[in-house]
């Protein structure tokens, strides 16, 4: 029994010495696994430091780079500027001495025509006598004809006379009234454009989009040359063709030009010789200011107001080029900048289909249209052209600029956006402008009320201050 019972006791001992070594082989595991989880944790942290500083150092590695491409971009900017400047002030210089050279060839070839006047006068006086005495022979003729009888006469011809004749007052009234109605024709095309008056009520309430019946009929669709651009004025970016300067087709139709009406109220191009730009402030509570960079040139005796805008950054939205003449202002080109998202400025051409931007004489019941076909970036896929008419309110009104009461006249632009696919479906989206133009100033004032694919807008725009070229250079440095 005594060696059973110490036989028991040494195997308790045994059992308990056991269990203390296991208790301890679990405490002392239990503490390793804690330093392993505090050493993994420390690590982690350290790496994550470690990348965050990394990334802290690429990003102001990235921002120092990206500062010095800026500064670089700027630097050759300038430089190109300077030089373009010197280029235009020595092709100015060489117009002008041409311009003088021109004068006294004109002079002289003046002074010989008055010589040849002088000398056939008397063939002149002895040419209308003869011509008399045959219109007074053919009216006689002409009395003893049927009166119904219709004669049908070549437009295009002289009625009597050769080439060395004069004209008389009944031919010159013939051929005035031929091309008239040359004119003529070519404004009922135009106005097959106007609006039905569902269209102008859309226009102004945008309640609902008005969809048209029947497929508009619109000239065929072309797209913009892309040809080099010949130059570049300075303070004004817009491609510039000298080869199409010399001549004005729009005055080519025209004869007995009217004193210009409206002329006063239009940008004074006289003191846009020197750029200015015009500062157009929103007054709608956001912050938003539009800036035209405007410029007028003089070639060949020919005048030119060149147009750049600008939003609140000084970023290029677009540019277009006027030829100012008797008859009022016509948009020769238009080109439109926009941005491919990742930071590069695309030029977008547009086709000027009818140029009527400003007239001179425009009538209560007229309108100046002006059209343009073009291919966006943003809408790849669509052909879009826009019909802008512009008709004239009120010719009788002042508006306030600069501490005065100006006299004014305000215009409504009523425009259309049609946006036209690849499978020939078209959107329709309408659009109205108010402009108030005032005397000495140009326009003071214009107010958006435009609805576009996305995009609904309405805001009014007031001429905060006109500043001067040197002014605006300083502010987009």
């Amino acid at each position: 029994e005594a060696e059973s019972a110490l036989a028991k006791a040494e195997a308790d001992r045994l059992a308990k010495e056991k269990a203390e070594v296991i208790r301890l082989a679990q405490i002392e595991k239990e503490k390793l696994d804690r330093e392993k989880a505090n050493a993994e944790s420390l690590l982690a942290k350290a790496e994550a430091d470690k990348l965050a500083k990394e990334k802290l150092e690429a990003a102001r590695l990235a921002q120092i780079e990206k500062e010095e491409a800026e500064a670089e971009r700027v630097r050759i900017t300038r430089k190109k500027m300077n030089a373009e400047a010197e280029r235009l002030a020595q092709l100015e210089k060489e117009l002008k001495e041409r311009e003088a050279a021109l004068k006294v060839e004109t002079d002289k070839i003046a002074a010989k025509n008055a010589r040849k006047a002088a000398l056939t006068k008397a063939e002149n006086e002895r040419l209308e006598n003869e011509r008399t005495n045959r219109e007074a022979k053919a009216r006689a003729a002409l009395a003893t004809t049927d009166s119904n009888r219709e004669r049908v006469i070549d437009p295009n011809a002289r009625t009597t006379g050769s080439d060395e004749e004069l004209e008389t007052e009944r031919e010159r009234a013939a051929r005035y009234a031929r091309q008239n109605l040359e004119l003529h024709k070519e404004g009922n095309r135009k106005a097959g454009w106007k609006l039905t008056n569902k269209e102008k009520e859309a226009r102004k309430t945008f309640d609902e989009v008005y969809e048209p019946t029947k497929k508009e009929t619109r000239p065929e669709r072309r797209t913009a040359s892309t040809g080099p651009i010949e130059r570049t004025l300075e303070g004004a970016n817009i491609p510039v063709s000298i080869a199409g300067m010399d001549s004005d087709p729009i005055m080519n139709k025209v004869n007995n030009v009217p004193p210009p009406l409206f002329r006063r109220f239009y940008f004074p191009i006289d003191r846009l010789e020197n750029a200015k730009a015009y500062c157009y402030v929103s007054q709608d509570g956001t912050a938003d200011t539009t800036y035209w960079l405007m410029k007028s040139i003089s070639f060949a005796g020919k005048t030119f107001l060149i147009t750049e805008k600008y939003d609140n950054n000084y970023n290029l939205l677009s540019g277009h080029r006027e030829r100012i003449n008797e008859l009022g202002a016509y948009v020769e080109d238009y080109t439109a900048y926009e941005s491919d998202g990742l930071g590069t400025v695309i030029p977008v051409e547009y086709w000027v289909e009818d140029n009527e931007s400003y007239k001179w004489n425009i009538q209560d019941k007229e309108f100046a249209m002006l059209s343009m076909n073009f291919n966006s970036s943003e809408f790849p896929n669509y052909d879009i052209t826009t019909y802008r008419e512009r008709h004239l309110i009120n010719n009788t009104t002042s508006i306030d600029y600069g501490g005065e009461s100006l006299a004014a006249i305000v215009f409504e632009d009523r425009q259309t956006t049609v946006y036209v696919d690849n499978k020939d479906n078209e959107e329709s989206y309408p659009s109205s402008f108010e402009n108030h133009f005032a005397e000495g100033v140009g326009l003071v004032k214009y107010i958006i009320n435009k609805q576009d694919k996305g995009l609904t807008l309405s805001r009014t725009y007031v001429l905060q201050k006109v500043i001067s070229y040197d002014e605006w250079q300083n502010k987009v440095k």
